[in-house]
């Protein structure tokens, strides 16, 4: 993926020397991608804890859990709480409201699942399931991962623990370290903490995050993280009257810090589900259950599908969840006690990365390794020795969702782009297909021209030259890129004109020797543009910008919304003896 780089000032306001040339009449006045609810917490070291959140005069904390819609490219502008650690009922949230980032104070939420996740089946040809995934700013990538851009590539810019990554076309589990699917190891970057380009370059529409995370930088040695890490996740479902979720252990990290203890504050175990209906919180699955120590682990990713059936009924071999029981999967923190022992599915040694079951039927009592953290694109010590990835937050989905999925089918924009399905020749993670640099909508064609000068090929009426103005787009839609740029042919040699925009089309009207369809008010950019001796001109790029800083507020672009553009120019010599005309008009529907 290429760098990307903010477009230079557009060279509008020098070129402004010709504007009387426009008639009395052209004086003018100066769809957003679909995607799926993302619901997710931060962990107590980070520094937007203790900020206010977007839109209101509540403290952000670790308790809560966070809206990250609309992700977009360059952020959304703040971090929006959607349901607080009071409303989920944390006993001691009240005393914490407002505590800053590295304050371990007993309310840290680091497992959440609304119950909805999407069912993995037991069909090989049901590859659409994808596993979206956190990691956290010590995780390094597995050494097998392409890097382009992946865990392995972003972490080693610290840039990795704000991200959400997801799993393509896997085959149904148990999926073991060596699995030989073509898209195992393999991540797409489906969220980006920020929104904004990465050191390496890796960019995806993102939201209110703090990057980087620099390992190392933080606890124990500072009093906070300088980044933030996504600590829990659900990804495609709204949220229910049952909210599933676990809390922090006391565990002191490897890495040497000590977990902030919210389990003990609550009474229960850092091992175990819970359940919080209304505020009021019991304990859907105990640690025990889970073939989890309640003192010495601590889950710490969580993926269920509740059937609806009071209590929890786990499911003790792989796929009984089809057969109505409850689909409970979770991770254990780097430094629980099961860590390294024997999984009870695979007989392999547990990792913080392994997507893990209850114990299997007739095993030897400890959780099963479901899928690999291989798989996933992490590294592990069973494989490569040293320090192992942490899966820090987890949720599935499948193609019934539509998760920044811009084209409708199915599958995340990524995903799309990574296997090869849409290009993406301006690296903003948003296939090409959805970023039309504009349609024609209103042209010259037979029988239309103000005097007989019909034009042809979606062009202007005709003009001096005998054919018509033809404007056409050049670049993306993208709003943030904001490399649309405009190219004009058939042009009288040397003749000055304007670009002008509008917010509506209607029917054909004549305006000089040619036609408009433009409704409403008109807003034209101050630079003349000069036509070639070959009747071309070429706009510069920056014309996004220069509307949010120069035009008003009603004629900004906005997300999804449609505005029409046109060129008009001097024609002396034109047919119809008005002496000016216009190209064809061009509808822009503006992209992230």
């Amino acid at each position: 993926m290429r760098p990307v780089t903010q477009s230079p000032a557009p060279p509008w306001a020098t070129l402004a020397r010709l504007a009387a040339l426009l008639p009395a009449g052209l004086l003018l006045t100066a769809d957003a991608t679909a995607q799926a609810r993302m619901t997710y917490s931060l962990d107590y070291h980070g520094p937007l804890i203790g900020t206010l959140a977007q839109g209101s005069t509540d403290f952000v904390t670790e308790g809560d859990l966070l809206d990250a819609t609309p992700l977009l490219l360059g952020g959304n502008g703040g971090v929006k709480i959607e349901v607080s650690g009071g409303d989920l009922g944390l006993a001691n949230y009240a005393s914490c409201v407002g505590h800053l980032g590295g304050d371990p104070c007993g309310i840290d939420v680091d497992a959440f699942s609304t119950g909805q996740d999407a069912i993995i089946k037991n069909n090989p040809q049901e590859t659409n399931w994808r596993v979206f995934f956190t990691v956290d700013e010590y995780a390094q990538g597995n050494p097998q991962t392409p890097l382009d851009p992946s865990v392995r590539s972003e972490a080693a810019v610290a840039d990795v623990s704000g991200d959400v990554w997801c799993t393509i076309f896997l085959p149904p589990p148990p999926l073991a370290p060596n699995t030989g699917s073509t898209w195992a190891r393999v991540q797409a970057l489906c969220v980006d903490g920020n929104g904004e380009p990465s050191p390496t370059g890796a960019l995806a529409p993102g939201h209110a995050l703090k990057e980087p995370n620099i390992p190392g930088q933080g606890l124990p040695f500072a009093t906070q993280d300088t980044g933030s890490h996504v600590d829990a996740l659900q990804i495609g479902q709204g949220l229910g009257s049952a909210l599933f979720f676990s809390l922090d252990g006391a565990l002191t990290d490897p890495f040497g810090y000590t977990n902030s203890d919210s389990a003990a504050a609550q009474g229960v175990s850092p091992a175990d589900i819970l359940v919080s209906n209304s505020g009021v919180i019991s304990v859907y699955a105990n640690a025990g259950s889970l073939g989890l120590d309640p003192l010495f682990d601590d889950l710490d990713a969580l993926i269920l599908l509740e059937n609806g059936i009071a209590g929890c009924q786990l499911s003790k071999i792989p796929f009984a969840w089809e057969g109505g029981e409850d689909m409970v999967l979770f991770s254990l923190r780097r430094g629980s006690a099961t860590v390294g022992q024997t999984d009870s599915l695979q007989g392999i040694p547990i990792e913080p990365g392994d997507i893990l079951m209850p114990p299997v039927e007739g095993g030897n009592g400890n959780p099963g390794v479901l899928v690999a953290a291989e798989v996933l694109g992490l590294r592990t010590e069973r494989e490569s020795g040293g320090d192992a990835d942490d899966l820090t937050a987890a949720s599935i989905t499948d193609d019934d969702e539509d998760f920044i999925d811009c084209n409708g089918n199915g599958r995340p924009d990524s995903v799309d782009i990574m296997i090869g399905g849409s290009r993406d020749d301006n690296s903003n993670l948003i296939p090409d297909e959805c970023e039309d640099p504009g349609d024609i909508v209103c042209d010259c064609g037979p029988g239309k021209g103000p005097c007989g000068n019909d034009g042809s090929g979606g062009s202007g009426c005709a003009n001096s030259t005998g054919a018509g103005a033809l404007l056409e787009g050049r670049g993306s839609s993208s709003r943030y890129m904001d490399d649309l740029t405009f190219e004009v042919t058939q042009l009288p040699p040397a003749a000055p004109g304007i670009l002008f925009y509008a917010l509506g089309s209607g029917p054909n009207t004549v305006l000089g020797d040619g036609l408009t369809c433009a409704v409403g008010v008109k807003y034209r950019f101050p630079a003349v543009q000069v036509a070639s001796s070959l009747g071309v001109v070429n706009t510069p790029a920056g014309l996004g910008d220069y509307i949010q800083a120069n035009m008003p507020v009603g004629a900004q672009l906005i997300l999804g919304a449609s505005y029409y553009f046109q060129f008009w120019y001097r024609d002396p010599q034109g047919p119809c003896g008005s002496n000016s005309s216009v190209s064809n008009m061009i509808r822009l529907v503006v992209t992230q």
